[in-house]
């Protein structure tokens, strides 16, 4: 049955055991992807299950803690790419870029100069030779200079200066220098000081790319070699046998810009809310790379902006009266007076470790605790023609929280490699009267396995368990218990576990859920002090000796087997633990016989650090039976640098 979803709505269900708790209410955000015939809505979405809300990527705004830099907005979302005959001067605008010139007054702007990228060569800047004003007071005469920010970072491959088709007036010697945006910091190039003077005063880093002395082609075009650029800048000489012009300034960058950045607004989630998952739709070329990133908060501004006093180096987050000081206040200070802008770690979490791109149909989003806001960041890395771009990105929330509060830890923290320990994991919970409660824990041992859940206490009492099987897998138990609600705040909770360990720093992810509001989203443990009874004060179990074998506990049962089909010992089970792996690998596993020829691939796929059992039924590649006799089994791993494997003998009689 449909459930509408209202904001704000204040009524309770009864439970079975009579006790009142706040009404679910799930909602689902996406930002970007309003083409609902390209990118179709979740059908809960759709048949008004949940509650939605829809975001734009344009809607971008500074004063919202947005930003972007080298992207386009409009409809996906996806760094600049210029054909090879596309001037990136032609929207240098529209990026945030501009034009400048100079003479020895100095850098400003000239409208009139504009002309020179508009893409119409019948407009033109026209230029005598050497005047008055091209004397600076203390240097003669040091020439033209155009300046242009280019509104990002770009691979640019060449630069052409046309005068009108037909003109006479071309330039006989100009020079081109780049610069990456970054400040100045060195001696400027003696190869060219008068030039170099100029593009000092612009208080940017420059470099000296092309000179041509003795020009005679009105059309110049002058290659370079793809180095990313912001700032570019062409001088003319002054000393010239006669006028000159230019109709267009042409700076051509086929690709796309080498790096590009998007910072959403602060998403107001209108009440502290579970923060679940997090999907997305796109493409990562290969040479590519898409990082997406999130952080969660309590009020709508993640930054903390300081005011300098001018009493020695102090400086202090507030106002001359007194009250916090705001981003619109901190813009309104004289330039002097603004001090750092850093993250506001009281109200704000960090920025989350990146999300897997490959893991776009959806993973728990990183959320210590519930928040008011959200905040998202996207940073594009391309290479030339290999790029990336997101189309939409959505995210589900749930309010009221299962819990204000949830503090975890494991113990031992320290743990041997492939052998059975038994861990008691820890977890603290704050439950205020709005909270909802729960009564179940999803419990992922991320690089290692889970064998049995042994015992779940309460504030130290044993209480009854059930796992949920149809959740179960080799790395994930979900056990469901006595409801937790806020006459049980903060008492200590601990799950008793069997596990192994496969690589150093495996982690115990921990969400919390209330199995009888399924809809809402599952909130996350955050790893700390949980109890003092226990040291670890993480989630993280360290492995004591790893060793330098990725393949590792290979063994074969039985070591001998009779594959004549009478139902016993007619397979052997080839297993193994493979260990230290943060990705996936590649791994074979066959059979050879003692002369060193392969009988049987058993397997060959691609995996991570955990165990394994691969079945062998006596069987060459054509599906004979092999002759009796030792056989070597041989696992293998692709590692960085090489190979990893072990072996061990296998007996076939009959």
């Amino acid at each position: 049955m449909v459930r509408a979803r209202l904001v704000g709505l204040l009524l309770c269900l009864v439970t079975s055991a009579g006790m009142w708790r706040p009404a679910e209410a799930v909602k689902i955000y996406r930002l970007g992807g309003e083409d609902y015939a390209s990118f179709p809505l979740l059908p809960e979405v759709a048949d008004g299950s949940v509650e939605f809300e829809q975001l734009s990527w344009a809607d971008v705004d500074p004063a919202q803690a947005g930003n972007f830099d080298s992207v386009n907005l409009d409809g996906v979302l996806a760094p600049y790419y210029y054909g090879s005959d596309e001037s990136i001067l032609a929207t240098v605008e529209e990026r945030g870029g501009f034009l400048m010139t100079e003479r020895y007054s100095g850098y400003g702007r000239d409208p009139t100069l504009n002309v020179v990228a508009d893409g119409d060569f019948t407009t033109f800047f026209l230029e005598h030779n050497a005047s008055l004003s091209d004397y600076s007071p203390g240097g003669g005469i040091t020439g033209f200079t155009l300046y242009f920010d280019l509104g990002g970072l770009f691979p640019v491959n060449r630069v052409r200066v046309s005068p009108r088709p037909g003109s006479p007036n071309y330039i006989e010697h100009l020079a081109i220098a780049t610069g990456s945006g970054e400040p100045h910091g060195g001696t400027p190039n003696r190869s060219h000081m008068a030039f170099q003077r100029k593009l000092v005063g612009t208080k940017l880093d420059f470099n000296l790319v092309a000179e041509i002395t003795e020009n005679k082609s009105p059309v110049v075009e002058i290659p370079l070699d793809r180095t990313p650029v912001r700032q570019l800048a062409l001088w003319v000489n002054p000393f010239q046998r006669q006028a000159w012009e230019i109709a267009e300034l042409e700076v051509f960058a086929e690709g796309y810009v080498p790096f590009a950045s998007y910072t959403s607004n602060t998403i107001p989630l209108g009440a502290p809310s579970s923060l679940g998952w997090v999907r997305w739709s796109g493409r990562q070329d290969e040479s590519a790379r898409v990082t997406i990133r999130s952080h969660g908060g309590d009020d709508p501004e993640p930054s903390r902006y300081w005011r300098r006093t001018f009493r020695a180096d102090e400086e202090v987050p507030y106002g001359s009266d007194g009250s916090p000081l705001t981003r619109a206040q901190y813009d309104k200070l004289k330039e002097k007076e603004k001090g750092r802008i850093t993250h506001d770690a009281a109200n704000w979490d960090l920025w989350s470790a990146p999300y897997s791109f490959g893991d776009s149909l959806g993973v728990p989003m990183v959320a210590p605790r519930p928040r008011n806001h959200v905040q998202f960041s996207l940073d594009f890395a391309s290479d030339f023609l290999d790029g990336g771009q997101v189309n939409f990105l959505e995210f589900a929330v749930s309010s009221p929280p299962a819990a204000t509060d949830l503090v975890g830890e494991v113990d031992p923290w320290q743990a041997e490699a492939s052998q059975l320990t038994e861990f008691t994991y820890a977890m603290r919970p704050t439950l205020s009267l709005q909270d909802r409660g729960f009564d179940s824990l999803a419990l992922r041992f991320q690089g290692g396995r889970v064998v049995e859940v042994v015992e779940v206490e309460v504030a130290g009492a044993a209480v009854a368990f059930t796992e949920v099987d149809s959740l179960r897998t080799e790395d994930r138990v979900v056990v469901s218990f006595p409801r937790l609600a806020v006459d049980q705040s903060g008492e200590l909770f601990q799950v008793r576990l069997r596990g192994e360990v496969y690589r150093y720093a495996a982690t115990f992810q921990g969400r919390i859920f209330d199995s009888q509001a399924p809809e809402e989203v599952w909130q996350s443990v955050r790893g700390g002090d949980a109890t003092n009874r226990l040291d670890g004060n993480r989630l993280s179990v360290e492995t004591l000796s790893l060793g330098a074998s990725i393949v590792s506990g290979l063994q074969v049962e039985p070591t001998a087997f009779t594959p004549n089909g009478d139902g016993i010992n007619d397979a052997v089970a080839i297993q193994y633990d493979l260990l230290k792996l943060t990705e996936d690998r590649l791994v074979e596993v066959g059979v050879w016989d003692m002369s060193g020829r392969l009988v049987r691939q058993v397997y060959v796929g691609w995996d991570h650090s955990g165990q394994y059992i691969q079945p062998w039924d006596g069987r060459d590649s054509n599906g004979q039976l092999v002759p009796p006799g030792l056989y070597v089994c041989r696992v293998a791993v692709d590692r960085e640098g090489g190979r990893d494997s072990g072996t061990r003998l296998i007996a076939v009689a009959y």
